[in-house]
């Protein structure tokens, strides 16, 4: 009987420190504490987000990662250009000014986001989608700030590539410096909207690759895509802006995109047999979608607003 009530503690115990070293929220009472060993979990647990660090540096990150894959894959981190220097960075809500913030260790802030609203109950949720969105918790449907708006070298389902048609401005991917190194690399990739829209890779504004036009399936340069039967990609086009997104269905395996710090777009399938990231397809594609603009392409078309 005691040794039933011991194992009944231990039990408890268990379940409590299993529970406690997740967050399901972060609110202005419950910042997020390096240190602490706790995180943010999404609600079916695909995603993670908190405190990081990468092999053989003891810069510190707060990022959004896959949750169960073993080896850590980074999908996003925030003080990309600003790590901290110590494990024990606070992330946390400014109820008064309505804005997410980084503190260091002294209390100084290293990162904020820009909510240009504020609201009366605000709370940062990590989606199943790997979007880390800061809201009112009275109204959820009203988005104060959101991961998804600043990309870095990840593209996920449900995330959208823009450029403003007008001023030519726009919202990529920017590769990491090195594999350890997350700071904003050499390479950038975005829509650009000078002549035909489409998806190009520049360093210092000079083209390295573009993947030619919308054929309504897919882009020119990259017709594997049109194989993948459980996505959906979505090219849309109006007088002010381009964007580019794609959509995976319920159920289906894990995908992602990535521009290396060499600059190569890469598409990943992750494979529960092989249990790691498989390339889909590799960046080489053939001489006419690098550099220059080929002329035959009488059967694009977009898809309007």
């Amino acid at each position: 009987m005691e040794s039933f009530r011991k194992l009944s503690v231990c039990f408890l115990l268990l379940c409590f420190t299993s529970m406690s070293s997740t967050l399901d929220m972060i609110t202005p009472d419950q910042p997020l504490r390096d240190g602490q060993n706790k995180s943010l979990v999404s609600d079916r647990g695909i995603f993670e987000a908190g405190f990081f660090n990468l092999a053989n540096s003891k810069s510190r990150y707060v990022g959004i990662w896959y949750k169960d894959i073993r080896e850590k894959t980074i999908v996003w981190v925030a003080n990309r250009e600003n790590p901290l220097h110590s494990a024990s960075g606070v992330l946390q809500i400014d109820s008064d000014k309505g804005v997410l913030r980084i503190l260091d260790s002294k209390g100084i802030e290293t990162w904020s986001s820009n909510a240009s609203q504020q609201a009366e109950n605000p709370v940062l949720q990590l989606l199943d989608s790997g979007n880390l969105v800061l809201r009112d918790e009275k109204n959820l449907s009203s988005i104060l700030w959101q991961s998804f708006d600043y990309p870095g070298d990840t593209f996920l389902p449900g995330m959208k590539i823009r450029s403003d048609i007008r001023t030519g401005k726009y919202m990529g991917l920017t590769s990491w410096k090195s594999l350890e190194d997350p700071t904003p690399g050499e390479y950038s990739m975005h829509i650009d909207t000078k002549g035909l829209p489409q998806l190009v890779v520049t360093k210092e504004n000079k083209m390295t690759y573009r993947a030619g036009p919308w054929t309504g399936l897919g882009f020119t340069g990259t017709p594997e895509l049109r194989t993948i039967k459980s996505v959906k990609f979505i090219f849309e086009l109006s007088k002010d802006e381009a964007s580019y997104e794609y959509t995976v269905l319920k159920n289906a395996t894990l995908m992602r995109s990535r521009l290396t710090p060499q600059g190569y777009p890469l598409r990943l399938t992750w494979s529960s047999q092989e249990n790691k990231w498989e390339y889909f397809y590799p960046s080489q594609f053939d001489h006419k979608h690098v550099w220059w603009v080929c002329s035959n392409y009488s059967t694009w078309m977009w898809k309007r607003r």
